[in-house]
């Protein structure tokens, strides 16, 4: 019933609109003397009338559905008169009229087909209406009313009547309705928007998980909210203890999925960047102690291998060196990420998941031969990825 209100509104737009055309016409054909320019008037109602509902639907009322079809009207009616001047037929076989008629009821049957709510039926009331009044019986009268000011006064007393009890269930009951079925985002955000019971609290839910803060419909129950997720978003009112819902789809779009790539390329280039310098410091701790240590058991001339004392170094720093394998599993995880989001740095930062790679295996497994060996490899490593981090953090 909330619904009725709307169909109310649009009915007397179409009924001011043809009221003050037939008002418009009067006042020509009493005032205008040239019997030639009083003859070509009528070819012109129809596209007056058009421009009249434009204005109803505008400025008289709440802006509402009559808008386009007004739109459309003057131009298939404009269309129609200007050719009626070089086709006779097109005159004497009311084509103007039966185009307006048959617009009409198109555009109620749109209407019903995109809100999916058989109360939206009034331009298809008003179209054979129309039809009936212009095709059937154009020349009726009662009193001096002719079939047109007829129409309009019962299309203006409908229409009022249907406003009035719609606006009183439009207020008073729990109701919500989204303005699309589905929206797309653009790069970053979409709206989702409609109306609902006035001055009420709008829950909100995406796929299910409710969001918060909740939002809240205006004094004419318009809402909308910005969103920046994909999803089913549905939208919630309760009123006196009832509770109703509708959704919207918000569909991806190619600009919002280039923006995303964009974000997670560079939060993955954040974490690569702090997850590989906390690997550089653990293993650097484990590398130095393992080059210092050998060192004075080389000064020393202690006996042993070098591998148990390399072993018992790693087995000292045992924490260094799972954290630097767990630090490397997580710099690879972010340098997938990087090479899904099709980064141009990807070739770049692929080199420094090398260098530190290189530096793990340097410090985890040693080089045969001297300390030498080991120690000029991990040098030139550990420069290699100390360079790395200092052109990431440029």
């Amino acid at each position: 019933m909330d619904k009725l209100y709307f169909s109310g509104k649009d009915t007397v737009d179409f009924a001011l609109a043809l009221l003050l055309t037939q008002i418009i016409f009067w006042a020509l054909m009493k005032f205008i003397k040239s019997d030639h320019v009083k003859a070509k008037l009528p070819a012109w109602y129809n596209v007056i009338l058009s421009v009249m509902l434009f204005i109803t639907g505008n400025f008289f009322w709440y802006v509402s559905d009559v808008r386009t079809l007004a739109i459309f009207l003057f131009i298939i009616t404009l269309t129609i008169t200007l050719l009626g001047f070089k086709f006779k037929a097109i005159v004497d076989k009311n084509i103007s009229n039966w185009a307006v008629g048959i617009t009409l009821i198109i555009a109620g049957i749109l209407i019903i087909y995109n809100y999916s709510v058989n109360l939206y039926i009034e331009f298809i009331v008003i179209g054979i209406l129309w039809l009936l009044a212009t095709i059937k019986w154009p020349s009726y009268k009662l009193g001096k009313l002719s079939s047109k000011s007829i129409l309009g006064i019962v299309t203006l007393v409908l229409g009022i009547f249907c406003a009035v009890l719609g606006s009183y269930y439009y207020d008073e009951t729990a109701h919500i309705q989204t303005d699309n079925y589905s929206v797309t985002l653009g790069k970053q955000s979409a709206w989702v928007s409609g109306y609902a019971t006035p001055n009420s609290k709008i829950h909100t839910y995406l796929d299910g998980k409710e969001e918060t803060p909740a939002e809240k419909s205006d004094a004419d129950g318009y809402f909308e909210f910005e969103v920046n997720v994909p999803g089913k978003w549905t939208v919630k009112v309760t009123k006196d203890g009832k509770t109703v819902s509708d959704y919207t789809i918000v569909k991806k779009s190619a600009a919002w999925k280039k923006h995303q790539a964009k974000i997670e390329a560079k939060e993955a280039k954040n974490d690569f960047m702090d997850y590989y310098a906390d690997a550089f410091e653990a293993l650097d701790n484990v590398g130095v102690d393992e080059y210092n240590t050998w060192l004075d058991e080389n000064n020393n001339g202690d006996g042993g291998y070098i591998d148990d004392t390399l072993d018992a170094v790693q087995n000292q720093d045992k924490k260094d060196v799972q954290d630097a394998v767990a630090d490397i599993i997580l710099i690879q995880a972010s340098l997938e990420k990087i090479k899904n989001a099709d980064d141009s740095d990807y070739a770049a930062y692929h080199q420094y998941y090398s260098d530190i790679k290189r530096l793990q295996s340097v410090v985890i497994n040693p080089p045969a031969g001297d300390i030498d060996n080991f120690g000029n490899l991990f040098e030139e490593y550990r420069t290699n990825v100390d360079n790395n981090l200092t052109e990431m953090g440029n």
